[in-house]
């Protein structure tokens, strides 16, 4: 019962790590374009 847990709460953390770096991935493409786009 308790690797249900382990499995659960890995899976989440890989989820929320997953969101957070598209959003910083987005975020950051979206910075460059403007950077790139100063020529």
């Amino acid at each position: 019962m308790s690797w249900l847990y382990v499995w659960g709460g890995i899976l989440t953390m890989l989820y929320a790590i997953w969101l957070f770096a598209d959003f910083v991935t987005d975020a950051v493409a979206g910075w460059l374009k403007g950077r790139i786009h100063h020529d």
